[in-house]
This record gives C-alpha cells, structure tokens and sequence, in this order.
C-alpha cells in the first residue's frame, strides 16, 4: 500500500498516532542520555562517590526513623506499621481495631506529627 491513502477508523488512527508521536519523544530523551561507558574515570569516580554518599544517607535516615519509631508506644507503632509498611488501607485498619475511619485518621496524623518533632530533635 505504497503512497495510497487508506481510511481507517479514527480511535486506531489515533492510537497510531499517539504511539507514534511517544516513539519520538523517547527517541529524543534517549539524545540526552549518557552511556556510563563513555565518561571519563574521574567522571566515574565522581558519580560512584554520589552513589555511596546517597546510599549512606538513605540508610542513615532509615535509622533515624527507626529510633523516633522505637519512641512511639505500641498502638501507634502498630498503627504505623499497619498502613505505611504492610499496606493496609486506613478503612481496613478501623474495622480491625474497631475504630471508626476519621479517628483512625486523626489518631495517624497525630502519630505523623510526634514522628516529624522527635525526627526533628534529633
């Protein structure tokens, strides 16, 4: 179907379009990329020594967390753990505890805030 023009349908035109407009932009960010294999060794040295602070830094606001966590009374770690680290939905968590949801949902910005002050004393 060499240069004839064929009609199609507009929502398949549409998604050929869309698609092919996404290839274009990816191209276009693929420009600005840099391939590690092509920096210098100071270059890389540079970026491995952000790595490792970054990795550094993660963990250490991960300990952070972990001690103001340890500071909370039971409850709230387990109110905590409940939404933020298994998941659970806020309406979930109340019908288990037997709470309604704004409370629970007030109890948890409450919780935030201690978090935030004992973070911040630290």
């Amino acid at each position: 179907m060499e240069n004839k023009k064929v009609r199609v349908p507009r929502k398949a035109f549409l998604v050929c379009q869309n698609s092919y407009r996404k290839m274009l932009r990816d191209s276009e960010n693929d420009k600005n990329l840099y391939n590690f294999a092509d920096l210098s060794k100071a270059e890389k040295y540079q970026i491995n020594r952000i790595a490792e602070e970054e990795r550094i830094n993660q963990w250490y606001r991960k300990y952070e967390l972990n001690q103001a966590l340890n500071k909370l009374n039971d409850q709230e770690q387990y109110i905590i753990q409940e939404i933020f680290f298994k998941g659970h939905s806020e309406r979930e968590l109340a019908e288990k505890m037997g709470l309604p949801e704004k409370t629970l949902n007030n109890h948890k910005h409450k919780i935030l805030q201690k978090l935030r002050k004992i973070m911040a004393e630290n």
